[in-house]
């Protein structure tokens, strides 16, 4: 019997290994160049982010970026790169100005600030009933003078730092020298004390206008206070403390207030100051709280004064730079124009600096964004 042979198997295939499409690998290469494009340009654009930060709130930068400032190269190289420390800023050297610290210790080691005060002589007649005395020239100062703090201050803090800063502040001579009147206006018992006699009153003011360490260093000083209390402090101010918050305004205000409590007027040579002590109406105290985020009362009576113009014109060249002012001047002003005439105290425009710092940082953000959307696709 025949057998067919076995049918033959179908043939097989050799597997051949895909391939890579062009296509695919061109867009490949495309991503991996993108990715490492932005792996380079997103930590830049962060780094811009930081430096813009600190450099628009340098004087440099406000000068370049100012309104009338000449876009020339010249111009540029020389003011552009001028990092020299402002007047504000404190000497590198902080061991002679800041850390002089004196008064008694306690057992945890922090400094428990003198209760030694200055004590006013008191005066039988009314401050509105005595004659304004003219600007001295250097008088006999109360000793001790008026220093800020100076009742107990001993009081609930969230935070250790924050009381142990306010124990060396206010014993520390780099501000104890200062004199500075945004503080003693509002925190000196002893400086209240001495507007029942205005001869002391007015010695008082120039020992403010004129501290020992001079002001261009008291003015550095007190800028370094600034900024470290809300280091220090920053848990305080996160919980809204009223004593911090009131503290670290009265500092930024110190420059403006210095030049309010000096401000002098001319047709008699007396101190403003003196003067709106002296008067019966307070309206004219009420302005020299506006730096100090205090506003004045709606119900006042502006007495129209030069003293008072010529410090309302001292908050409006301050307003741009001063937050408390952006909140309390306008409405100051718009009360004075109405009682003394238009045009009586500055108008002041929006201020631009948080602005501009706003649209900087934007545009760098909206940058960042682009690089990362950019790499998905």
């Amino acid at each position: 019997m025949f057998t067919p042979p076995p049918s033959p198997l179908p043939p097989v295939d050799k597997e051949v290994p895909p391939q890579e499409p062009e296509v695919y690998g061109a867009e490949k290469r495309s991503v991996g160049r993108r990715i490492k494009w932005t792996v380079l340009l997103v930590p830049l654009a962060l780094v811009l982010i930081t430096a813009s930060t600190r450099y628009i709130t340098h004087p440099a930068a406000f000068d370049v970026l100012s309104e009338g400032f000449q876009l020339n190269w010249e111009t540029l190289t020389t003011t552009g790169v001028d990092w020299q420390p402002h007047k504000r800023h404190p000497n590198n050297d902080h061991s002679t100005n800041i850390a002089t610290i004196s008064g008694s210790l306690t057992a945890s080691g922090l400094v428990v600030p003198s209760t030694q005060s200055a004590t006013a002589t008191a005066s039988t007649t009314a401050a509105t009933a005595q004659a304004v005395p003219t600007i001295p020239t250097n008088p006999d100062l109360p000793a001790p003078f008026p220093q800020a703090f100076d009742s107990d201050i001993t009081q609930n803090y969230s935070s250790m730092t924050c009381f142990n800063f306010f124990s060396n502040m206010t014993n520390t001579a780099a501000f104890r020298s200062c004199r500075p009147f945004s503080m003693l206006l509002q925190t000196s018992n002893a400086f209240v004390a001495t507007q029942d006699n205005l001869t002391e009153l007015n010695a008082v003011v120039w020992g403010t206008c004129n501290p020992p360490l001079g002001y261009d260093q008291c003015a550095s000083n007190i800028a370094w206070f600034a900024d470290a209390i809300q280091t220090a402090c920053a848990v305080d101010i996160a919980d809204n403390s009223v004593l911090v918050s009131s503290t670290l305004t009265a500092l930024k205000a110190y420059s403006v207030m210095h030049d309010a409590a000096c401000q002098a007027d001319p047709t008699t040579n007396t101190y403003c100051y003196v003067n709106a002590v002296h008067n019966s109406n307070p309206s004219d105290q009420y302005f020299y709280q506006l730096p100090l985020d205090i506003s004045v009362p709606n119900t006042s009576t502006p007495v129209c004064s030069s003293c008072t113009k010529s410090i309302m014109n001292i908050f409006a060249e301050a307003y741009p730079h001063l937050e408390a002012l952006q909140s309390t001047y306008p409405s100051a002003q718009s009360l004075a124009d109405t009682a003394c005439g238009e045009g009586y105290a500055p108008t002041v425009a929006a201020s631009t600096d948080g602005a501009m710092s706003i649209r900087i940082r934007t545009l760098l953000l909206a940058l960042v964004a682009s690089l990362t959307v950019w790499t998905l696709y």
